[in-house]
């Protein structure tokens, strides 16, 4: 969901992310640096959510690549955070998903994962493979189409292949 997004952003510039620079500079995200520093609230920070597929960015100076960026977001599960905390992504039995595998095993000493078809996805993909490794799995882009005139940049979260 795109609140997900805007979560894990919040979390970010609220609570001191060492990669909050990027964010600041690379996306260029409106407030970043006065939220961050606590001189303005967080519902000032240039991101909102406006509806549960699309993300509005709002940047402090035109930033023709910020669909780029946006490959290096990474949503935080807030119902999964507020259960867990901040190891809520640390264990194969908390780690939620909602795409058409969910991770079965996780091997950290060699990184290794072992993905399976998730019983419960709405995607309307259905995977080829049952099970798939860590090196197999299918890559979907995030976003379908944008919109780059001028400040907010809008993305759309496919809902489907």
């Amino acid at each position: 969901k795109a609140s997900d997004y805007i979560f894990a952003l919040t979390r970010a510039v609220t609570t001191g992310f060492d990669f909050g620079w990027y964010y600041s500079f690379a996306a260029g995200i409106k407030n970043w640096n006065a939220v961050s520093d606590g001189s303005k609230d967080v519902s000032e920070l240039g991101i909102r959510a406006v509806d549960d597929l699309t993300i509005e960015v709002t940047t402090e100076s035109v930033k023709p690549y910020l669909p780029g960026v946006f490959s290096l977001w990474f949503p935080v599960a807030e119902h999964a955070w507020k259960k867990h905390g901040d190891e809520y992504a640390a264990n194969v039995d908390t780690l939620p998903s909602s795409y058409a595998f969910i991770m079965e095993s996780w091997e950290k000493s060699t990184n290794k994962q072992t993905f399976v078809k998730n019983p419960t996805t709405k995607s309307l993909c259905t995977p080829a493979r049952r099970k798939s490794n860590s090196k197999e799995v299918p890559i979907k882009p995030l976003f379908t189409s944008f919109s780059t005139t001028m400040s907010p940049i809008s993305g759309s979260i496919p809902s489907s292949c």
